[in-house]
């Protein structure tokens, strides 16, 4: 079987291989604005492996820039053409069309700023010198970029529209003024370019835009003569969870849906796809004639050579996502671009080594040198155990992985069986699949110990033995006759019942362990939805309003609650905590456990206030297990990573694998 996703189709002029599009995602790997070394390695790794058009970008048109994003590709002067000369190169070696997002910098993720009208006519018309550069360059397209945070964007929102430029601001026609003088500049200078546009389906702001409005938009733009529409959800600002794990990928696409019945031009969708079911499933239900995969090309560069064969293999069956590292939804790499630095990936962190400078360095595994011998052992296969054997193995060790339970993933396994860790398993699953397919010799059920050391003598004994859980100090603790600690609620098949459970800790494990505690009861998202359709608005709101016998109390000393979590997925997680109704309390000093709850001391004043707690959980962090003494002298070198080396999330766990290689 041939899925159509694989069936070629034309934008313009120019057909494509099949209907799988890799999205302009800003990498911050240019520091100069040039095209870097770790661009040319990143782009041509994935347009390899499948893709019918990689789209390269964000790309600035224009040098005036006010923004806090940085690391951007540049096409905003005649020096930048050469080096995106040798992109197109690189993606066009690997059988993928190639086009350039297109938009000035100026303005960007900041609508509150709005040029006056000499500045507005130079940044459009940059657009369009821009077109010409790409064309020169050799790209096969250009998409105009209006949406996430660009100034057209901003111009074309009601919400964000604060012009004091009348004919550029007010109803539609007005604010989609700039749009159209964008896409007639690049039509001036680049005529033999297919204009792509990408929009948001939906605004999702207060008086932002909606469905219909967005229907107009689209079919505006294609009135002006644009080859293709590319369909994002919404930007920047709006609340609406897009991208973290609150969400499937199917859940917006009707916004791909209603585009695609409003137009007669090709129309792109995708969002949160992170398998190969979410890839069919996508495809199917928006009718769109490709689909957009983008962060999850990210955290597996063959996705969609694994797509192609899960589906003439097994047509008949769910796709097999133990073939894909799944994206797991951390926003580990929105978080390093908009804190102005390249992109990492916690699933895949040989995106964190390909180097930006023109000298490539030397990939250091842990910091070992290559000197020290080829046999290698690594204890413990968690999320730092499984990339270390796959790492050292692929520059050339013979690994021998121990793991004292019968399965792997150690602490990884377990969290990958949480609902509210449901997207870890695929790329658990993806990452032990690719273990397997490097020379790696794999003991279950076999422990570390000296006497075993002894008996393999490696060159390196690699210590990923993980950590084992704190417990804090409190008066009265064992008098209470429920005290938890959050490892021991982490794979649990049932929360224990409750009335009032209190939460003692208030950083990421704490937060997440408060929202497994708080959610079961509620009504869910889907059950709302169908009481809406099916039943009437007010079935539908009694749902979501409904509020189970239970509360949940998170406690800290100090610090912000979520500590640990990124900024990206942070917001969302507090966003979560206030829908269940988890109370927070900072600033506090525990005094007693009782019988039946707690003594606690509040703020400065040092108020003195008694919860009632039938059910208590520490989230009082972990401490690593291991002692290095009993293993330096027995081989030439031992290193010490993961938890058993500092206790911290699977995406340092995997990302300081490769301490030494430039970020």
């Amino acid at each position: 079987m041939t899925s159509e996703l694989f069936s070629t189709f034309a934008i313009g002029q120019h057909r494509l291989r099949n209907r799988i599009i890799m999205p302009a995602m800003h990498l911050g790997m240019s520091p100069d604005g040039h095209v870097s070394r770790g661009e040319l390695q990143f782009y041509g790794e994935r347009a390899r492996e499948n893709l019918g058009l990689v789209i390269v970008g964000l790309c600035n048109t224009h040098p005036f820039k006010n923004t806090a994003i940085n690391g951007v590709l540049e096409l905003s002067d005649d020096q930048y053409i050469e080096g995106m000369a040798g992109l197109h190169r690189t993606i066009a070696d690997g059988g993928a069309l190639g086009a350039v997002q297109l938009s000035p910098l100026a303005g960007y993720n900041t609508p509150t700023w709005m040029p006056d009208r000499d500045l507005l006519a130079a940044l459009i018309e940059s657009v369009g010198a821009a077109a010409f550069r790409a064309h020169q360059a050799g790209f096969e397209m250009v998409e105009l970029m209006l949406s996430g945070g660009s100034l057209l964007s901003h111009f074309l929102s009601p919400h964000h529209n604060s012009s004091d430029l009348k004919e550029f601001s007010g109803n539609l026609q007005n604010r989609l003024r700039a749009a159209r003088m964008a896409i007639h500049a690049i039509q001036k200078h680049a005529p033999q370019l297919p204009i792509i546009v990408r929009m948001h389906g939906h605004e999702y702001l207060e008086n932002g835009y909606g469905l219909t409005e967005a229907a107009q938009i689209a079919q505006a733009l294609e009135a002006e003569g644009v080859a293709a529409i590319n369909v994002t959800v919404a930007g920047h600002r709006t609340t609406v969870p897009q991208i973290t794990r609150q969400r499937s990928a199917e859940s917006f696409g009707f916004l791909g849906r209603n585009i695609r019945d409003a137009v007669g031009k090709p129309v792109f969708y995708g969002s949160r796809i992170r398998n190969s079911d979410d890839a069919i499933s996508v495809f199917r239900s928006t009718g769109a004639d490709a689909i957009t995969i983008g962060r999850a090309l990210i955290a597996d560069p063959q996705f969609a050579s694994k797509l192609k064969q899960e589906l003439e293999h097994r047509p008949e069956k769910h796709m097999d996502d133990n073939a894909t590292v799944n994206c797991i939804a951390c926003c580990q790499c929105l978080d390093m671009v908009f804190g102005k630095k390249p992109v990492h990936c916690t699933v895949n962190p040989a995106v964190k080594t390909t180097s930006l400078s023109e000298t490539p360095a030397p990939k250091s595994i842990l910091g070992l040198p290559s000197q020290l011998g080829k046999q290698v052992v690594v204890a413990g296969s968690g999320p730092a155990g499984l990339h270390a054997a796959i790492g050292l193995a692929r520059q050339g060790a013979t690994v021998t992985l121990l793991e004292q339970t019968d399965i792997l993933g150690g602490k990884w396994q377990r969290i990958s069986r949480s609902d509210s860790h449901a997207d870890t398993r695929g790329a658990l699953r993806g990452t032990i699949r690719l273990l397997n397919t490097l020379p790696i010799r794999v003991k279950l059920n076999t422990s570390v110990t000296p006497a075993l050391i002894r008996q393999l003598a490696p060159d390196v004994l690699v210590l990923a033995t993980g950590a084992r859980k704190r417990v804090i100090e409190i008066p009265g603790l064992h008098r209470h006759p429920r005290v938890y600690h959050v490892d021991d609620l982490i794979d649990i098949e049932r929360p224990p019942h409750f009335n009032n459970a209190v939460v003692i800790g208030g950083n990421a494990a704490g937060v997440t362990l408060a929202l497994q505690l708080a959610t079961p009861g509620f009504a869910t998202n889907e059950a709302i939805g169908f009481l809406q359709r099916f039943g009437n608005s007010q079935w539908a709101k009694e749902a979501a309003e409904f509020v189970p016998a239970k509360k949940v109390t998170i406690l800290k000393r100090r610090g912000y609650f979520g500590k640990g979590m990124g900024r990206a997925t942070r917001w969302t997680a507090l966003q979560e905590m206030a829908v269940y109704g988890i109370d927070t309390m900072d600033k506090v000093q525990y005094e007693e456990v009782t019988e039946t709850g707690l003594w606690i001391q509040r703020g400065r004043q040092k108020t003195r206030q008694f919860l009632d707690a039938d059910l208590i959980v520490l989230s009082t962090g972990f401490e690593p297990t291991v002692s290095v003494d009993d293993y330096v002298n027995l081989v030439a070198k031992v290193a010490v990573t993961g938890d058993a080396n500092q206790v911290s999330n699977i995406t340092d766990a995997i990302n300081n694998i490769y301490p030494d290689t430039q970020s």
